[in-house]
């Protein structure tokens, strides 16, 4: 049965209904590529699927990950196939990133990997607790509208994509590329590697693209090549991102005053720190902490 949310997020058991849902009421253009995050589950059978014009066979217990802006082709399923099939917007995916990006300093490895191994074959262990989160996500559809909705979803969300990164740890293949040994890795991805390092081994305290530029000893045009290139994102885009990822974590999950956030984050000063969240987040850094979380201790 398929299930949506907001007419964006489809969750389903079959493939099929899928497909028909995307065609009838035109919420992706199947003829284009798909601006979503793809994840299917092989419960039962097996299928023959065309991926960015690649065929993939995925088989019982086998999770496929497409990620954003795949186009999809042909496929062919047993009789006996069955699936979990969730289909969720490209921000979504974006925001799951720059969130593991707190928590996983080679998440682009495993991302590079995933993309060019979809096909993920799980151990029993691994396939109760991805079904556990499919039956999460479809038991909480089921329910009404629940405050903080967004949030939930979010969350949800981001507990997978860190079990697929935990789960992603022992493949030898992420060590070759984190090593640079892989036939595939080329020098715009060592580039962009080393890039996403800075950013997270400096505390995203540094906001200007020369720094960065300087630091991998290119310049901040082909930096900005090379991100549009791998994430279709500018450099400053990017670190902005990460950077505001940063400064909501901070405000959501410390007691640290606004003017000890500044510091940390080595801006010249408050008043300069306060016209930077407003312009990213559309509020004061107090009334972002006020309105979205209700700390265990007061703050100021």
């Amino acid at each position: 049965m398929l299930q949506k949310i907001a007419n964006i997020i489809l969750l389903t058991d079959q493939i099929d209904d899928l497909q028909a849902a995307v065609d009838k009421e035109h919420i992706y253009n199947l003829k284009e590529r798909i601006p979503a995050l793809c994840v299917l589950y092989c419960k039962q059978g097996s299928m023959q699927i065309n991926i960015n014009n690649e065929v993939h066979f995925i088989q019982e217990h086998d999770m496929f990950i497409c990620q954003p802006n795949f186009l999809f082709g042909h496929y062919m399923r047993t009789p006996d196939f069955l699936s979990f099939v969730l289909c969720a917007p490209e921000k979504l995916f974006d925001e799951l990133v720059l969130s593991c990006f707190n928590y996983e300093s080679h998440w682009w490895e495993k991302q590079l990997f995933v993309q060019r191994h979809p096909v993920i074959h799980l151990k029993e262990e691994q396939e109760k607790l991805f079904i556990a989160y499919f039956q999460l996500l479809s038991t909480y559809l089921d329910t009404s509208p629940l405050a903080y909705q967004k949030q939930i979803l979010r969350a949800i969300a981001q507990a997978a994509a860190l079990e697929v990164l935990a789960y992603l740890d022992n493949v030898e293949e992420i060590r070759d590329v984190k090593q640079n040994k892989h036939n595939n890795v080329n020098q715009t991805d060592y580039i962009f590697h080393n890039f996403l390092e800075l950013l997270q081994n400096n505390h995203s305290t540094h906001r200007n693209v020369d720094w960065y530029a300087s630091q991998l000893a290119i310049t901040p045009r082909y930096l900005g090549v090379i991100c549009k290139e791998k994430c279709h994102k500018s450099a400053s885009q990017l670190i902005n991102e990460v950077v505001v990822e940063r400064i909501k974590d901070k405000l959501l999950h410390t007691n640290d005053s606004i003017k000890e956030i500044a510091y940390q984050m080595e801006f010249p000063n408050v008043s300069f720190f306060c016209k930077y969240v407003r312009h990213h987040l559309g509020t004061s850094p107090l009334q972002f902490r006020q309105h979205s979380s209700i700390p265990l201790n007061p703050v100021q």
